[in-house]
């Protein structure tokens, strides 16, 4: 068993993986979470005009359909926007 480690760019910033494994399970393992990352900046990103995030706020007031993922997020950010009574707001 040997340490494998992925450098890659993501969310404005180098994201460096590091993984105790065999080297083939290793690089399918690293493979596997930047392509997590490259999954939610597309679509969560406020900074990339096309992530499914900024799309959503341009839509401004007509519905959208979006996905399961984004959904998510969006239902927990109001969550704790209720739950503190707006001091955290989500719009902002």
């Amino acid at each position: 068993m040997s340490e494998v480690a992925h450098s890659f760019r993501a969310m404005n910033t180098t994201v460096r993986a590091l993984i105790a494994s065999d080297e083939l399970q290793a690089a399918e393992a690293l493979h596997q979470v930047e392509h997590l990352f490259e999954r939610v900046e597309s679509s969560l990103s406020r900074f990339r005009p096309d992530s499914e995030l900024s799309r959503l706020n341009r839509s401004t007031s007509l519905p959208a359909r979006v996905s399961p993922l984004l959904f998510e997020v969006v239902a927990e950010a109001v969550s704790w926007a209720r739950a503190t009574d707006g001091m955290f707001d989500p719009r902002y």
